[in-house]
This record gives C-alpha cells, sequence and structure tokens, in this order.
C-alpha cells in the first residue's frame, strides 16, 4: 500500500520554476551538461505531474529546454521544444511567453538559412512582447529589436 502523500502542484511548479531557473544559470555559465541535467530532473517532475503540463512554467521550461540543442548547433531539435512551447503559453494567455518561443523559432529559423521566415516570426514575437509589463520585459523588447535589426539587409550604401 502506498501511504505517501502526492505533491502539490504549487510545490511541483515551485521546484520546476527552481529547476528551470538553475539551468538557466548553467547554461550561461557554459555548463551544458549540468544544464540538461536540471531540465532533464523537472521534465521527470512534469512526467509524474501531467497537470502541471498546461501551466506557463513548463511552457518556459520548454523554452530553456530549447536552448540547449540551439547552443549545440541543433535547430532542428531547438525547434521542436520552442514549437511545444509555444502551443502551451498560447492556451495560458501569456503572450510574452509565447513571444519567447517565437523568437527562438526565428533563432532556429536564422541557423536554418531561412532568413525571411526568421524576420517574420521576431516581428511576430515582437508584437506579442509588446504589451508585456514582466520586470524584464523591456530588456527583453530591447534585446529582440536588436536581434530584428541584425536580420535585416543593409542597404548596400552602408557598407562604405
Amino acid at each position: 500500500m502506498n501511504t505517501s502523500v502526492p505533491e502539490a502542484p504549487e510545490r511541483v511548479l515551485t521546484r520546476v520554476a527552481a529547476l528551470r531557473d538553475e539551468a538557466a544559470r548553467l547554461g550561461v555559465e557554459g555548463d551544458v551538461e549540468a544544464a540538461t541535467d536540471r531540465i532533464s530532473e523537472a521534465f521527470e517532475l512534469v512526467d509524474a505531474h501531467p497537470e502541471v503540463e498546461a501551466h506557463v512554467v513548463f511552457a518556459s521550461l520548454l523554452c530553456q529546454a530549447a536552448e540547449v540543442p540551439l547552443a549545440l548547433d541543433d535547430p532542428e531539435s531547438a525547434a521542436a521544444l520552442f514549437r511545444r512551447a509555444q502551443t502551451v503559453a498560447a492556451t495560458t494567455g501569456y503572450d510574452a511567453l509565447e513571444g519567447k518561443a517565437l523568437w527562438g523559432l526565428s533563432r532556429c529559423d536564422q541557423l536554418r538559412g531561412h532568413q525571411e521566415r526568421a524576420v517574420e516570426r521576431a516581428e511576430g514575437a515582437l508584437r506579442l512582447m509588446a504589451a508585456s509589463t514582466a520586470p524584464d520585459a523591456d530588456l527583453a523588447r530591447a534585446e529582440l529589436q536588436a536581434y530584428l535589426e541584425s536580420l535585416k539587409p543593409r542597404p548596400w550604401w552602408r557598407f562604405w
């Protein structure tokens, strides 16, 4: 007889978010292996608690997980994760996170040499993120705008 008490979804979400944040920190530090371990641990929690799959924390975990294959020059695997993140974020109504997933898809398109699609997705991401009031929203929009500008071809006379 199993006498263990199931974890409350809030505790699971808190733990998944902590693992996601730790993976992000490790990724920035260049420790891809440790970041992957944290992401795997978070996915194991989600697998054990499927009720959290429709939550914004899961969508943000998917975005973070997509950064690993992107860093390893695997845009196909990254795109699959970003697409799933976009779908989950859209169901939660969290436009800024949907924009983040779209931005990730744009970066995948860029790596695959699909410049026009990359620009379209980056513009869509900027529209989605426009109304965000998150604490880091202004910084994210500025980074996205700079990224978008880097995608657009410069007129020939600006090379002189």
